[in-house]
Formats: structure tokens, sequence, C-alpha cells
């Protein structure tokens, strides 16, 4: 009985059971901070540009512009993600062409950057869930592509590592994070 009490004052003293006071907002539930926090995700990378500026002309959406973002995307990805290998950069290709058909396909008029960042979130947590969010957005004669695309894979690539990568390449594209491959190349040529 005796080691109870001790072990109980201690932890009541212990840092973890008494955590500091927090200053500034308390949010009311786990929705409010996530919606917040991509707030300031899209503020601090300037991830509300719309999608549609980089990839539509005056005549709607451009292919060609499609497939240039997709490829500069999937290059900034490999310098992220653990894959760097030709398959590995076929997935990123394919993910990128289907999100960005999907977000600018006629369903949303809001989307913008961060919808990637937020869709590659939702691959790596559930393919399935992937499949049924990019079913509802992707034009109806595009479909067998996402299906390929989930079941063509290994498992593997299908983690947060990906998402996380994501998060990178669009830093880079929009300029909020610095180039991994120019700062090392400048560091190379001063020595």
């Amino acid at each position: 009985m005796e080691e109870c009490s001790r072990f109980n004052r201690a932890i009541d003293f212990h840092p973890l059971c008494n955590p500091p006071l927090r200053k500034g907002t308390c949010f009311p539930t786990l929705s409010s901070l996530k919606l917040e926090l991509r707030k300031q995700r899209k503020h601090l990378l300037g991830s509300h540009i719309s999608l549609r500026s980089f990839v539509c002309d005056n005549n709607g959406v451009n292919e060609a512009l499609i497939e240039k973002m997709c490829d500069v995307l999937s290059g900034y990805t490999l310098l992220f993600w653990i894959y760097r290998n030709k398959n590995a950069e076929e997935f990123c290709h394919h993910f990128y062409d289907i999100v960005i058909h999907s977000l600018t396909y006629e369903h949303l008029r809001d989307e913008s950057v961060d919808d990637i960042i937020e869709l590659a979130g939702c691959l790596s947590f559930s393919k399935d869930v992937f499949e049924t969010v990019i079913k509802e957005l992707m034009p109806p004669d595009r479909i067998g592509d996402l299906f390929y695309f989930t079941e063509s894979y290994d498992a593997a690539f299908y983690t947060s590592a990906f998402a996380d990568a994501v998060l990178g390449a669009v830093s880079v594209f929009l300029g909020a994070l610095k180039n991994p491959i120019a700062e090392n190349s400048g560091k190379e040529e001063h020595v």
C-alpha cells in the first residue's frame, strides 16, 4: 500500500501529468483544430493558390501543362522520398496525373494546390478512401486510370512517407522550401 502511495505522489509531480499552462487558442474539437492547421499551412506555404492557375489556359484545362506539372512535382517528390527508382517515379507521376485531373475536372471550383497535399494524406491513410474520393471527382472516362494506379504498385509506397514527400515537393514548387538539389549544388561550387 505504501508503494502505491509513493508511486501516486511521484506521478503527481511528473511533468507529463502536469503539462505547462497553455497560452493561445484552445480548440473545441479535433476537426476545428485540423481546419485551423490546414488554414495555417495554406498561409505558410502559399498553397491556397488555385490549381487551375497552373494547368489552364484560355481554352480550359491544358493537358501539356498538366503533364509538365506532373513531371516537376514527381521530380521534387523523389528528392524527399526514400524510393528513387523508375517504378517510384512512375508512381509519383501517376498520382499527380490522377489528382490534378480530378481536382480540375468540373466538380470543384475552389480547388487549390493544398488539395494535392490533402489527397496524398488521404492515399497514405487508406487506398479505399482515396478511391472513393477520387471516383467522385474524376472524369468518368478516367476511372480506369484510378484503379490501375491503386492496384499496380507495391503497398510500401502507400505510406505517410509518401504524403510527407508530396508536402516537400509542393513546398519546393511553391518556393516555401529550398530545393535540396539547388542547395547541395551551391555548396559543392563553394568547396
